[in-house]
């Protein structure tokens, strides 16, 4: 690990004196307003930097510029009153082999002065040729809580946070992608927790002998209270679960990433087995369970799955990832990531998607199609775009379709329609939901726009009654 952080402090060191060195030769008037001292080997949680507002469009640049030179990727924290990038990479551990240290730099241009002018006038400069302002000429203000106070009970109605539940099976890589996803949001200054849910939060207490609700009994021996009961238990157990845990971080304002969540109870056979009751009992419990905000699957080859861990059949694999996939389409919102790709990449992808962004776009389509879905995508990944897909119609997603008027032919694509960006589909009242003249009568798309607020719709079309 001691190779990890030395590795994180010399990308820091070269990044920032680039920075500040670039900021000299483009002769930007700044300074650095506390703990110039501390530059680069210690750069804390951020760096304060003044410089005049006419400078802002070419300070931009370099932080650009900088972002390239050395690799890293960029994130502009938003609702911060200013600018203020933060700038971050990974390190594979050489410990874990799979988990990965996060290096970032935060610049915050973001502190309010009434004369800048005036205090960049008392700027110095230390050895390292990095302009400051001396102690005594600025201190930093408080900043009240009152606005929390009042805003506080309505937080409890409607928290601000956002409960994002990953599913897919043993192996996928559920628990690394969190845990990374988590460390890159921290460094995005998003107040995040990672909450492995697992397939009871224990809330309710779990006591050890054979006559338990929490636990198994030992092996060789069946538990003397019957399955229906454990199954109740447990069931109760996610639901305070929520309301004791996930729900007080979200009045917080913390975006909660979970893993598992009630949703394998669902679909792993593991539990139907150990409680001996029938599936529609899993599925009238979670008529009642409190619901996430988006539903985040994983999803990979089956055999490469049992190639990381043989956990289940490649067959199994193959069915819950299908019966998963089933579930995550008729969450709130839906976002399925290929773990194909390297771990970095997957968390990243999650941690941009979840993150707040300046612009929130919504596209408005009839169904995924083939040579849509790699745009929806691109934008997607845009540092600066918060983008949704509302689908009126699921057609030729989940299973093959046929109409006389297309193909001829049952179809479906074979290539990922719903990998990469968030979606959602409709709730559909035509009496023949399909992509021609009538088959979209989606109502809801009314409180979609209204409660999302939306900086721009895109409308792929204006040919039925949605």
């Amino acid at each position: 690990m001691s190779n990890v952080k030395s590795h994180m402090s010399n990308v820091a060191k070269e990044a920032i004196l680039w920075f500040f060195s670039e900021l000299n030769k483009e002769n930007i008037n700044y300074a650095v307003l506390r703990k110039v001292e501390l530059i680069p080997d210690n750069i804390g949680n951020d760096i304060d930097i003044l410089i005049e507002p006419k400078a802002l469009p070419r300070v931009k640049e370099i932080v650009r510029w900088c972002a390239e030179a050395h690799g890293l990727g960029t994130y502009e924290r938003q609702n911060a009153g200013g600018y203020y990038p933060i700038l971050y990479t990974f390190k594979q551990s050489n410990v874990s082999g799979q988990l990965s240290d996060v290096i970032y730099i935060r610049l915050d241009f973001t502190n309010p002065v009434v004369r800048p002018e005036a205090l960049l006038a008392k700027r110095e400069r230390n050895e390292r040729g990095i302009y400051f302002i001396p102690a005594g000429f600025h201190e930093k203000g408080s900043k009240g809580r009152m606005g929390n106070v009042l805003t506080y009970p309505w937080r409890l109605l409607f928290p601000p946070g956002t409960f994002a539940v990953i599913l897919g099976p043993d192996g996928v890589g559920k628990s690394a992608t969190a845990e990374l996803s988590a460390r890159i949001l921290e460094a995005f200054h998003v107040p995040v927790t990672h909450m492995h849910l697992g397939f009871r939060p224990k809330i309710l207490p779990t006591k050890k002998g054979i006559v338990s609700f929490g636990k198994k009994a030992p092996a060789g021996e069946e538990s003397r209270v019957p399955g229906f009961f454990r199954f109740l238990y447990h069931a109760l157990d996610h639901f305070l679960g929520y309301w004791f845990t996930v729900r007080p971080a979200l009045v917080r304002g913390r975006t909660v990433i979970g893993e598992r969540y009630y949703y394998s109870h669902l679909v792993d056979p593991r539990p139907q087995k150990r409680y001996g009751v029938p599936p529609w009992f899993f599925r009238a419990a979670f008529f009642f369970m409190p619901k996430p905000d988006i539903v985040v699957l994983l999803s990979n080859d089956p055999k490469a799955i049992y190639e990381r861990r043989q956990e289940h059949p490649v067959e199994e694999l193959a069915r819950q990832i299908g019966a998963y996939r089933a579930l995550a389409m008729k969450a709130k919102r839906m976002l399925e990531l290929s773990t194909e790709r390297p771990l970095p990449e997957v968390a990243r992808a999650l941690a941009d998607r979840l993150a707040p962004k300046r612009h929130r776009v919504a596209v408005v389509a009839s169904h995924p199609i083939q040579y849509q879905s790699p745009l929806w995508r691109e934008i997607a990944a845009h540092p600066h775009i918060d983008e949704e897909v509302l689908y009126c119609v699921n057609w030729g997603v989940t299973a093959p379709q046929y109409h006389k008027e297309f193909f001829n032919v049952g179809y479906k694509w074979d290539i990922p329609l719903l990998d990469g960006y968030k979606f959602k589909f409709l709730r559909n009242y035509s009496p023949n939901p399909r992509p021609k003249l009538g088959g979209f009568v989606n109502p809801g798309i009314f409180w979609e726009l209204a409660r999302r607020r939306y900086d721009a719709v895109i409308v792929m079309g204006w040919m039925d009654v949605t």
